[in-house]
């Protein structure tokens, strides 16, 4: 649900530094987790459509684009409009 809060305007980041769960992970581990997150959603998205649930698709497409986001905002080394966004 962080990803959907992050792009509604929650700083997710202090949220994970705040949180029992994830206070004191190493963030190369917030990242690497993102980082599945983001590959296992462009690989949904880009499946055939399937006709009973005809919006599947473009939610995992919207979710790897706010994936990639935040991802990019944490490693502070995609510049947008540099790599093409999802």
């Amino acid at each position: 649900m962080l990803p959907y809060a992050r792009g509604g305007g929650l700083d997710a980041d202090a949220w994970l530094r705040g949180s029992s769960l994830t206070r004191g992970v190493p963030p190369e581990y917030i990242d690497a987790w993102l980082a599945a997150l983001l590959n296992y959603m462009l690989d949904s998205g880009n499946q055939p459509e399937v006709a009973a649930s005809p919006h599947l698709r473009s939610h995992g497409r919207h979710t790897s684009r706010l994936l990639w986001d935040w991802l990019a905002s944490r490693q502070q080394t995609a510049e947008r409009g540099r790599f093409p966004r999802p």
